[in-house]
């Protein structure tokens, strides 16, 4: 089965420099369908990516979605610092179904994302924008709760962002 469907233009945000303006609490189509691969991501993109930015004049909670309209391929979301174009730019990333970014207190700065998917596809991808939050004590390294010897403790991943690069699952939350 297919569509004949009318012709459309090709997104012109492929790099950092050409990236579109993604504005808070409002879905933004972005087709990967012809987007050629700009930018190295860490979570599997197969496709190209479209870029877009957005800017921050004080401290926020930022979450950062997306998912496919047609189901042709999975979503990938990077999330990048200003300077956006090299692989250590890359802030996190996340892969899945219903991709989604969550960062604590995320700086003032400007911050890129790049949206790519697993095949060509149609994505909805949207900004939220939220006061900071404070991250939970057991969220990075800096100063983790004490592990008892002999107990088993359950750890909700509930409310953290993923901030350890293990190599062992990107894009995923951890404490």
């Amino acid at each position: 089965r297919y569509e004949l469907l009318p012709a459309s233009t090709k997104p012109a945000n492929e790099t950092c420099g050409s990236a579109v303006v993604l504005q808070p609490a409002t879905p933004t189509p972005a087709s990967v369908v012809d987007a050629v691969v700009d930018l190295a991501m860490g979570c599997g993109a197969a496709v190209g990516d479209l870029v877009y930015r957005f800017a921050l004049a004080s401290s926020q909670d930022v979450d950062l979605y997306a998912v496919s309209v047609d189901d042709d391929g999975v979503p990938v979301l990077s999330l990048r610092s200003a300077a956006c174009a090299l692989p250590e730019d890359e802030i996190t990333c996340s892969a899945g179904g219903a991709a989604h970014i969550f960062r604590h207190a995320l700086a003032p700065g400007v911050y890129y994302l790049a949206v790519s998917a697993t095949a060509p596809t149609d994505v909805i991808v949207t900004l939220e924008l939220s006061p900071p939050t404070v991250a939970p004590a057991d969220e990075d390294c800096d100063s983790p709760p004490t592990l008892p010897i002999g107990q088993t403790i359950d750890v909700s991943l509930a409310g953290h962002q993923d901030d350890v690069n293990t190599g062992c699952l990107v894009g995923g939350v951890d404490a």
